[in-house]
Formats: C-alpha cells, sequence, structure tokens
C-alpha cells in the first residue's frame, strides 16, 4: 500500500506541474491528457490517504470550491427558462472544469512544492518566448510595423496576449520570489536577467491589463526584496514611477485608451450591452445560452461592434459562441443566472483572496489572485483566461490558503 500511495502521490506530482506547464498554450491534447491524469490522481491520492475525513466541508477556505460547483450546475437549475439550448451542451462542456476542480478542492488534494511551481513558470516562459523569436525570425525582414507582426504571431502560435501575460507575471514573480532564497549572486543574476525578459515580452504586446499588473508585481518585488526600515520610502518613490511607466507604456501602444476616446473603445460598447441585457432581469438571469445568443446578436446589430470582424466572427459561429460574452466575469454571471450567478462569482473571485489574506499566505500568492480578479474586470473565464487554466490557478491559491491556515494555526 505504501508504494502504490508513493506511484500516485509521483504521478499527481508530475501531471499536475504537467498541467501548469501548459496554461499559457492554447488547449491541446496534451493539457487535456494532463488534466486527465491530475484529476485522477488527486481523486485516488484523496482517498487512499483519506484527506477528505480530516477536513470540514463548510468552512470559509471552502466557499469558493461550493462556488465552483454551483456555477456549474447553476446551467442545469436554469434549463427550463434557457431559450437557446442549443448552444447550452458547449457552454456546459466549456465549464466542466468548474464541477472537477470544484470537487477536487472539497476533497483536499496534496500541495505542489512552491519551488517546482516557479522554476516550472521561469522555464515555461523562457522557452515559449525562445520559440516565439524562432518563429518571428524569418517574418521580420518584411515586416513594416513589428510589433503588430510579433503580437500576431504570438497569439495565433501560443496564446491570448492576456493568458500568456498572467503567465509571464507569474514568472516574474517566481523570479523574485528564488532571488530571496538565495544568498549566492551566482544563482541571483539569471533571475534578474529573465525578470527583464519577461517584463519586456509584456511591455511589448497588446496587454493593457499584463502591463498594469507586471508594474504592480515590479513594485511588489522590489519591496520584497529590501529590508524592512526602507519599504516605506522606497514605496513612496517607486509608486510614482511604476504609475508613470504604465501610463507611457499603454500610451504609446493604445491611443485608444485615452480619456476623451475611452467611449469609443470596444469594450466599452460590449459592456453597455451588457448592461441593457441585465437590465431586463436583474435578479433572476435569462440563462446562459439566451445570453450568449443575445449578446451575439447585439454585438452584429451594432454599427460600432460590428466593425470589429474578429468579435463578431467568434459571436456569430455556433461552435464558438463561449466568445459571446460581456468581457467582465461579474457582468457575464449577473447576465446569465442573476443574483445567484454573482453571487457564485463573488464566492470564487473575491473570497479566496479574502482567505488567503486571513491565513498569512505568501505576498505574491496573494499578489497572484489579486491580479486574476483585476484580469477578471475585462475578461471572463471562458475568455484569454480558460476556464481550465482559471481553476487550477484557484486550486493552487486555495491549496496554498489552507496550508497558510495550518501553520497559523500551528504557530499559535
Amino acid at each position: 500500500m505504501n508504494l502504490t500511495r508513493k506511484i500516485i502521490a509521483y504521478l499527481q506530482l508530475i501531471s499536475g506541474t504537467a498541467l501548469f506547464a501548459s496554461l499559457p498554450i492554447y488547449f491541446n491534447t496534451f493539457t487535456q491528457w494532463a488534466m486527465i491524469l491530475f484529476i485522477t490522481t488527486s481523486i485516488m491520492d484523496s482517498l487512499l490517504q483519506r484527506r477528505f475525513s480530516a477536513r470540514e466541508l463548510l468552512t470559509m477556505e471552502k466557499i469558493p470550491f461550493w462556488a465552483c460547483i454551483g456555477t456549474f450546475l447553476l446551467l442545469f437549475v436554469y434549463l427550463p427558462i434557457d431559450h437557446y439550448r442549443e448552444h447550452w451542451n458547449i457552454l456546459a462542456e466549456s465549464r466542466l472544469a468548474f464541477l472537477l476542480f470544484g470537487i477536487l478542492g472539497l476533497l483536499g488534494t496534496r500541495k505542489i512544492p512552491t519551488k517546482v511551481l516557479a522554476y516550472t513558470s521561469i522555464i515555461v516562459s523562457t522557452c515559449l518566448i525562445g520559440y516565439l523569436l524562432y518563429l518571428f525570425e524569418p517574418l521580420l525582414p518584411g515586416a513594416k510595423n513589428w510589433k503588430v507582426v510579433l503580437n500576431l504571431c504570438r497569439t495565433i502560435n501560443i496564446q491570448a496576449h492576456m493568458a500568456f501575460n498572467l503567465y509571464l507575471n507569474i514568472a516574474i514573480i517566481s523570479c523574485f520570489w528564488l532571488f530571496k532564497q538565495y544568498d549566492s549572486w551566482i544563482k541571483r543574476a539569471p533571475l534578474l536577467f529573465f525578470i527583464g525578459l519577461f517584463y519586456t515580452c509584456i511591455a511589448l504586446s497588446d496587454g493593457r491589463i499584463g502591463i498594469v499588473s507586471c508594474n504592480i508585481i515590479m513594485v511588489i518585488g522590489f519591496l520584497y526584496l529590501l529590508p524592512t526600515t526602507y519599504k516605506k520610502k522606497a514605496l513612496f518613490i517607486m509608486a510614482p514611477i511604476a504609475l508613470a511607466v504604465c501610463f507611457v507604456l499603454i500610451n504609446n501602444h493604445f491611443k485608444q485608451t485615452s480619456v476623451n476616446n475611452f467611449t469609443h473603445d470596444y469594450r466599452y460598447a460590449i459592456w453597455k450591452e451588457g448592461a441593457k441585457i441585465i437590465a431586463e432581469s436583474p435578479v433572476v438571469g435569462i440563462g446562459a445560452g439566451t445570453a450568449a445568443y443575445t449578446l451575439s446578436e447585439a454585438f452584429k446589430n451594432s454599427e460600432h461592434l460590428s466593425a470589429h470582424i474578429f468579435l463578431i466572427e467568434q459571436a456569430a459561429l455556433l461552435k464558438n459562441i463561449v466568445g459571446a460574452h460581456p468581457h467582465n466575469q461579474f457582468m457575464q454571471s449577473w447576465m446569465e443566472h442573476g443574483i445567484p450567478g454573482l453571487l457564485c462569482a463573488f464566492g470564487w473571485l473575491i473570497v479566496p483572496l479574502i482567505c488567503l489574506k486571513r491565513n498569512k499566505s505568501n505576498v505574491f500568492v496573494i499578489t497572484i489572485w489579486t491580479l486574476i480578479i483585476i484580469q477578471m474586470q475585462t475578461d471572463v473565464t471562458r475568455g484569454s483566461l480558460t476556464d481550465l487554466g482559471f481553476c487550477f490557478y484557484l486550486l493552487l491559491a486555495m491549496n496554498y490558503a489552507q496550508q497558510s491556515s495550518k501553520e497559523v494555526v500551528n504557530s499559535k
């Protein structure tokens, strides 16, 4: 039995690490099998180790997992009022990760070591940047606007900018964390190089949220490395510099983000259409399938949004109906399932942050989850940050929150 437990534990560690490594890449067969193996071995590990017997199911730390399961079950509850059920199967399949990872969270899973995740994020990010440069180099001679070509190449071959940038930001966080673990500058120097490399990649991207988040990380990272006596003075100096850098980068890359042109931004137009749909049924909602169909029709009928070819193509195709969303997670949950959906979204977005802070988790784990909350204000889980990626981040965050809770209890 001991040998079986060890084999299952190693398989869970390997598959979990492989799953984490695949998050910045478009969903593929490798990701699919890594997910199946991770879920299978996690359940087996929980049963063999009887982790579930030592865990209460009604605690603050379990709320996010109950909320994930509730988010999936609401699809079934709303079937009677969902008038466009031809979309239901697609939406249910796309959100299956909520159910699976919610169950795993309730059962309890073995935490993947922090160093394994840190090294994985750095190695994968470096390899993906190298792969991107390999693909981009032949295109460079004929590229009139090399930044546009670079970002297009990145989006087509790796992942949409928001998911990739989030992973790069996690890699930067990992570099800062590892930097403090080492005393030797032989080990520290490469980490500074990687921070610069990942920061540059994000700065050249199309991701406004990624750029803002990256500068927040840089401030927190340098404060993390400084002695306590210098932190307040450094924050007073660094915060305005970080804000200025954010403004310059965003202003240079995205002229449409200026205050005068904000109302002409397509995301603002999408929010307006989403708000109109919510106003029709703010308490109950209209169902996921109906919401996707209604919003896709609004995209087509809007003079402003109909000019956005990619957005319309995604919304118009049945197989990509999940692309018809309001670019805001709280708005989407509210639009689909009313107040119950909004409460579920609050449960798996905000409650984890409360738990992480209450249980005195590592500052960088809290930072990662804060960045995800920020990202969800301009995206949804079935957008650039896929349901699978989000749910796995959720599982990691809550595992560390629960581990911190044990440490706090043991220290008393």
